[in-house]
């Protein structure tokens, strides 16, 4: 019995599959810059942006979520991350520098990045962001709502 037909993926295709798969285009995934201090208040503000990704129909991903080989940095595994996803959510509550860096990258490479602030801690914006459009919120379901109504109109094609 003879399997392949003459139907096949050639080399080239091969590749070009892979390579729209992992430089995020066509991606799935949404990778969240946020504080991961263990505050009550930020475990609540995680699981709202996670629920509007997942009510989206994107896979929310945080660095300190994912498993990667102890041989990777934490530093390379979220580059990598970042260039595995469509966009960033990045929330600037607690106004943490990674979350400044990680949308930085991901601007830089083209991504849309949806920006967050809990309304309280806006005042600490670094001027380099201020003039971006923020979804400022002083709860979960303003959170969530507002970002589900965001990644609706400038990520869902």
């Amino acid at each position: 019995m003879e399997l392949n037909r003459g139907h096949g993926l050639p080399y080239a295709g091969l590749n070009r599959v892979i390579e729209l798969q992992e430089n995020g285009l066509h991606s799935d995934r949404c990778f969240i810059a946020m504080s991961f201090s263990p505050e009550e208040r930020i475990r609540q503000i995680r699981q709202a942006i996670k629920e509007a990704c997942v009510a989206t129909g994107f896979v929310p991903i945080l660095i300190d979520e994912v498993y990667f080989d102890s041989d990777i940095t934490i530093n390379d595994a979220m580059i990598a991350e970042i260039k595995r996803c469509k966009f960033c959510i990045a929330d600037f509550t607690q106004q943490k520098d990674g979350v400044y860096f990680e949308a930085g990258f991901a601007s830089g490479r083209g991504l849309k990045v949806l920006y967050t602030c809990h309304r309280d801690d806006r005042k600490g914006r670094h001027f380099d962001v201020r003039a971006f459009p923020f979804l400022y919120y002083e709860d979960m379901a303003t959170l969530k709502n507002g970002l589900i109504n965001k990644i609706k109109a400038w990520i869902v094609d």
